[in-house]
């Protein structure tokens, strides 16, 4: 931010203030120094601590009132539920990669945290898209099928055997007894009937290609990237299933179809739930998603309209 003195004189900067919102529970030590390191080093930090006593909505409507910017430590999960705070608001987010799964950090440029803590100090805001399904926000993706179904299995054993190991479990259990979604979806006004393993929707243009699976290039597109995994039916297409799980290639699974759209719903014949973020929702029989263009600003590296280059368009 610049401000201008009296007289004409030159503009001067106006030193930057941090709100940064942390997740204690979350994290490896790596992760805990980093945010350490944030507090020790940037200007006027105020820190903000996730539990179930912490009201984040006020303590972040509070911090942008007083011009702060809002930093979220963690990994995309941390980082969505600060975003959730700051859609449509003149809030700015920082971002510090300090978790598990980085990936909005990773398109955003800012994965490495040297880059992370610089941009932080000197990085420009600029707005990103964000998507909207049922009502909630999210930076990366949203999903329905079988990925949000082994997430809920993890969480029924991960106190016991841990995190991934516990994700390995759940990906058996639902493989063994897959059920392919089935009802209808409809993406800008086109409707098509859904038999499916997996519907997936991306905030903005994802890669499919070796080496770049996932990442986006673009996070101010305006479009939803849908995909759809098929599926087929019978023992035959639980087999097919499980036996490119084990040999993944991108986007396994089965025959998939792709196309961009600015909202779409899918309709289910029986309730399936759903993940955003990585994190698992509520049941979903008809679930909404659109997208909200240049909705949030956040720090990013370079000038002009954002790209992950930093190019000017």
């Amino acid at each position: 931010m610049r401000v201008q003195e009296p007289d004409g004189a030159p503009a001067v900067a106006e030193p930057r203030r941090f709100l940064l919102v942390a997740n204690p529970s979350s994290g490896t030590n790596e992760d805990r120094a980093l945010i350490d390191r944030a507090g020790q080093t940037l200007n006027d930090v105020e820190t903000a601590l996730i539990s179930p006593t912490l009201d984040l909505r006020g303590a972040i409507a509070a911090g942008v009132a007083k011009g702060r910017i809002v930093v979220a430590a963690g990994g995309d999960g941390t980082i969505n539920a600060v975003a959730q705070h700051l859609v449509g608001t003149a809030g700015v987010l920082g971002v510090l990669p300090a978790g598990t799964l980085n990936h909005f950090a990773r398109d955003l440029g800012v994965s490495d945290p040297d880059v992370a803590m610089k941009v932080l100090a000197e990085g420009v805001p600029r707005p990103v898209d964000v998507g909207t399904a049922s009502g909630r926000h999210f930076l990366n993706n949203a999903v329905v099928g079988l990925y949000p179904e082994a997430v809920r299995e993890r969480r029924r054993v991960q106190h016991r055997v841990g995190k991934w190991p516990g994700l390995a479990l759940g990906w058996a259990k639902v493989l063994a007894r897959a059920r392919p979604l089935s009802g209808t979806v409809t993406a800008d006004g086109d409707g098509r009937s859904l038999f499916a393993w997996t519907v997936f929707v991306a905030n903005n243009r994802v890669s499919t290609t070796p080496g770049r699976f996932g990442e986006r290039d673009r996070l101010d597109e305006g479009v939803l990237d849908l995909h759809v995994v098929l599926a087929k039916r019978g023992a035959r297409g639980r087999y097919s299933l499980a036996r490119r799980t084990i040999r993944p290639h991108p986007w396994g699974w089965g025959r998939r179809v792709r196309r961009q759209a600015s909202s779409l719903r899918v309709e289910l014949r029986k309730p399936r739930p759903c993940a955003v973020d990585g994190e698992l929702q509520d049941p979903v029989r008809s679930w909404p998603v659109q997208i909200v263009p240049r909705s949030l600003n956040v720090l990013v590296p370079g000038p002009g309209s954002w790209t992950r280059q930093g190019t000017t368009e």
